[in-house]
């Protein structure tokens, strides 16, 4: 299976090195994963080593986000190194899309895109999916999204995620909470999902010769919290005090 991971131009540089993790171990297991990130998005990873690895550099694609006629020349340029697939994929965006969506998808990366041939493309985020949902129709591939919980908490009008709903094979959600407030933005009952909350393998860490029982928050035994999202329901708190109870 041919994997894409998108890291969009918003994406902050600590959740582009998240994903770019996420990539790092998808690739150590075996699958044929590549990763695209606008101009310069390399330098922003707070991973240096990938980038110097020849079989990890190999599936760094740069995209050429420019605004202007470069990017249009970059396209031209793919276009007469792989004629076929660029008239195919022209084609095909002419019979799926709307003008709007036709000016982006020509000017920007699809011809960059048409090259792998990803047999799904997995959105890590929900703002991201509804902004580039044509990107499954021309590239003739199912999508797949991770709704996060913050995103379902902004005040968007009730048809912002319609898209999403009517062309995702599949929605990610970090708890039932998010799940409700989902539904709440029409999420229809019937879309395949899963509910799959943030993890921590407490086995990483070494609780050493501490008893179960000794006094919590003692000099000898002190309790440390490291917590990098908001102490919500909708982000799956319940499973972050159960971890915290497996670790006292």
């Amino acid at each position: 299976m041919n994997l894409a991971l998108f890291l969009t131009p918003t994406f902050t540089r600590l959740a582009q090195s998240a994903i770019v993790s996420k990539f790092l171990g998808l690739l150590a297991a075996g699958w044929n994963v590549h990763v695209f990130t606008p101009n310069d998005g390399v330098q922003n990873w707070f991973y240096s080593a990938p980038a110097d690895q020849p079989q990890v550099a190999e599936r760094i694609h740069e995209l050429k986000m420019a605004a202007s006629g470069a990017t249009w020349l970059q396209a031209w340029g793919d276009g007469f190194r792989h004629p076929l697939h660029s008239v195919q994929n022209w084609r095909r965006s002419r019979q799926v899309l709307d003008l709007d969506e036709q000016k982006f998808v020509d000017g920007r990366f699809l011809s960059q895109f048409e090259l792998l041939q990803p047999d799904l493309i997995h959105f890590e985020c929900g703002f991201a999916a509804a902004k580039w949902h044509f990107l499954p129709k021309v590239l003739n591939c199912p999508m797949t999204v991770s709704l996060q919980a913050g995103e379902l908490d902004f005040l968007v009008g009730p048809g912002f995620f319609g898209k999403i709903w009517q062309e995702a094979a599949g929605i990610h959600l970090p708890s039932e909470s998010a799940r409700q407030a989902a539904l709440r933005y029409g999420l229809p009952a019937s879309l395949p999902y899963a509910v799959i909350p943030p993890a921590v393998d407490v086995t990483f860490y070494d609780l050493g010769e501490r008893p179960y029982l000794e006094k919590v928050g003692s000099p000898e035994r002190p309790l440390r919290l490291l917590s990098i999202c908001k102490l919500a329901w909708s982000k799956g708190l319940e499973h972050a005090l159960m971890v915290v109870r497996l670790l006292l």
